[in-house]
């Protein structure tokens, strides 16, 4: 089990955090066809219930332009289950959010069932560009960003029903309302739906103090997986 669990950090390491976005943006491409309008990456059937989303800048974008592949393999420190870097560098980790972009991946074996999009330069304000998209084709969805600290939820535009259901498929999860000074790609999405931003495990975001709890990344993968497919015939 160890030795699984170490592949899947170092594929995680190597291919999802350790790269520039350039990178992932020709993996989403090339390897994983996703299409592409403006910075709006998508895939899978919109006619379904459930969108999933993330994006796949860092704040290094933000601190440095293109000079996101400053960091380096030597800089990533893993110790047993956290994921931190050397802080004698001026960058960021990034689990912000390629912890996100780890997860959505992994469940793309589900895109027939669901819709997902992913966002560049989400960090500089560019999420508000989902409105390229015709408002109604969310009206009425369950809308979810994987883009939050720690396992925190933060749901948006609920009622006691929907609540309720996020307190079942999450338990293990702290409730909390939105965080002063934090926008995800919902807070730009002008239609009725439900959703909420789900944390993916990591933790002191744009600081080079942040570090990733890899046990709470799985657990958000597995619990959006089976919360997802009680929905998959809806």
């Amino acid at each position: 089990m160890w030795f699984r669990t170490f592949l899947v950090v170092d594929f995680f390491i190597e291919e999802i955090l350790n790269v520039p976005t350039s990178y992932i943006s020709e993996l989403l491409l090339n390897k994983y066809h996703f299409n592409k309008i403006d910075n709006i990456y998508f895939k899978g059937n919109s006619d379904s219930l459930i969108y999933l989303c993330a994006h796949i800048d860092t704040f290094n974008k933000k601190l440095y332009g293109n000079l996101e592949d400053e960091i380096y393999p030597l800089d990533i420190i893993v110790d047993e289950n956290k994921i931190y870097l050397n802080e004698k560098r001026r960058v960021v980790l990034g689990g912000d959010d390629r912890c996100g972009v780890y997860i959505l991946l992994e469940l793309l074996e589900y895109s027939d069932n669901f819709f997902f999009f992913m966002v560049d330069n989400e960090e500089i304000g560019e999420s508000r560009r989902i409105n390229i998209f015709d408002k109604k084709m969310f009206d009425g969805k369950i809308i979810i960003t994987v883009d939050t600290i720690s396992n925190i939820l933060i749901p948006h535009k609920y009622d006691d029903n929907f609540l309720k259901l996020l307190k079942y498929f999450f338990p293990d999860f702290k409730i909390v309302g939105k965080r002063e000074n934090r926008f995800s790609i919902l807070d730009y999405i002008k239609s009725d739906f439900k959703g909420f931003n789900i944390g993916c495990g990591f933790y002191n975001e744009h600081t080079n103090k942040e570090y990733i709890l890899f046990d709470q990344v799985l657990n958000t993968l597995n619990l959006l997986k089976r919360f997802i497919l009680s929905f998959k015939n809806v």
